[in-house]
């Protein structure tokens, strides 16, 4: 299947019947460009592997994260360094300040 040049961009308004020439119904997964060629949007590349990971913070200090019990500190690679094993809560809150990377679980705070 050919695709493009979609000149026209993307066009919702119209009926299937009745699509201007040089334009799209839905476009997913792909860029435009001004003179209307698609391409293939790029896809992802995983950088870390963990299990039930959440409550991610991010700060000049660095990034951060609880996975399962434990609190992380993502290194830009595989594996995130432990910093604290021991997390109970499910709620977190974190505060960067004077150098210094707080959080709390509202039952644990480092």
């Amino acid at each position: 299947m050919k695709l493009g040049p979609i000149i026209g961009g993307m066009n919702n308004l119209a009926s299937d019947t009745t699509l201007p020439e040089g334009t799209a119904r839905n476009v997913v997964n792909a860029d435009v460009s001004n003179t209307g060629r698609a391409r293939r949007r790029k896809g992802t590349t995983k950088v870390l592997s963990c299990v039930n990971a959440r409550g991610a913070y991010s700060c000049p200090a660095g990034a951060y994260f609880v996975e399962g019990a434990s609190l992380k500190k993502f290194n830009g690679s595989d594996p995130a360094t432990t910093l604290y094993m021991g997390i109970t809560g499910t709620r977190f809150a974190w505060e960067y300040f004077n150098g210094c990377v707080y959080c709390s679980d509202g039952v644990v705070t480092k």
